[in-house]
């Protein structure tokens, strides 16, 4: 499925165009993924550059390079070989608790939100249920809903009114359903404010700042010879940034079905090792794993779009 790349090792090479990286760190993993990934606009594709937690990569493809000392190096280093060069490059930038600590935002870089409504019912209870006890409560607060999609806001202004107020029309419904265990309740009403304080969702009746803008993945991908980078520098909180990575592959899963594009797409995504290494495992990892190797299974198209996958990571254990 992927064609290798180890370090001092000969290419294996397979029928896809997929390409797995395999460095440990300080190896140019993330140098080398850069370079291979952005040569492919010159062939049409449309770059979707999925950004690491820790670093800032990705975000410089379209800065202009004229420092006289970067390019003497550059000049010196590769014999001429590598010349500076910038891309149609446009940076969406996830809005996260971190804002706080980030004084300037460079011009080209967006900051953004999600719509609620990309969210389902059952996107739902995997962000915010952590147990069997909090997934049925969640099923049956659906049930009761006659199956509706339930925004984020409305589930815990419910909760909210249904615990302050027990002769609430909330809390007389939550009982007729047999959903009034405090404890439950409780923690359901405080995992929905902790994704709410998030700032990853806005329901689409807020006003959202003006600052920040839906993300618009139809756009994004509507030509090629592009790169879109997406940054998660400002999530702090791990479990967000998981949650922000799984709507981004479902969103493109969604679009990519749809075929309504025909634009050749080249998914690099750092550092796997972040979505398959990890003690704690929950269901929104598990989804991005799934949709990961949905994309790559898939091989080289989904609906009438062309697929590429080109993704990283230390050691070929981390998958």
């Amino acid at each position: 499925m992927f064609e290798f790349k180890l370090r001092g090792y000969e290419q294996l090479y397979s029928k896809t165009k997929h390409l797995l990286i395999v460095g440990i760190s300080g190896y140019g993993k993330g140098n080398f993924g850069e370079d291979y990934a952005a040569k492919t606009t010159h062939k049409g594709f449309v770059v979707l550059d999925i950004n690491s937690q820790e670093r800032g990569e990705g975000m410089y493809y379209g800065v202009k390079q004229d420092n006289p000392q970067m390019l003497y190096k550059l000049e010196r280093m590769t014999n001429g070989k590598i010349k500076p060069q910038s891309y149609d490059n446009r940076i969406w930038m996830f809005l996260g608790t971190g804002l706080k600590n980030l004084k300037k935002v460079p011009k080209n870089i967006q900051l953004c939100v999600f719509s609620e409504k990309w969210m389902d019912n059952e996107d739902l209870k995997n962000f915010i249920a952590i147990n069997d006890t909090q997934r049925n409560y969640m099923d049956t607060f659906f049930e009761m809903h006659a199956d509706q999609k339930i925004p984020l806001h409305y589930f815990y202004d419910f909760l909210r009114k249904a615990t302050h107020d027990h002769y609430s029309k909330e809390y007389l419904g939550l009982k007729n359903f047999g959903l009034t265990n405090y404890g439950t309740l409780s923690t359901l009403m405080k995992r929905a404010l902790w994704l709410l304080r998030s700032g990853l969702f806005y329901e689409d009746r807020q006003e959202v700042p003006s600052k920040f803008k839906y993300i618009n993945l139809e756009e994004d991908v509507s030509k090629g010879g592009r790169i879109i980078s997406y940054s998660t520098y400002l999530i702090e909180d791990d479990h967000i940034r998981q949650i922000c990575i799984y709507m981004l592959l479902k969103k493109f899963i969604q679009l990519l079905a749809s075929r309504k594009l025909q634009t050749p797409m080249c998914i690099y995504i750092r550092e796997g090792g972040d979505f398959y290494n990890q003690k704690e495992e929950t269901p929104y990892l598990f989804g991005i794993q799934r949709m990961i190797e949905t994309i790559t299974r898939k091989g080289r198209s989904i609906g009438g779009s062309e697929i590429m996958v080109v993704l990283d990571t230390q050691y070929p254990s981390d998958l």
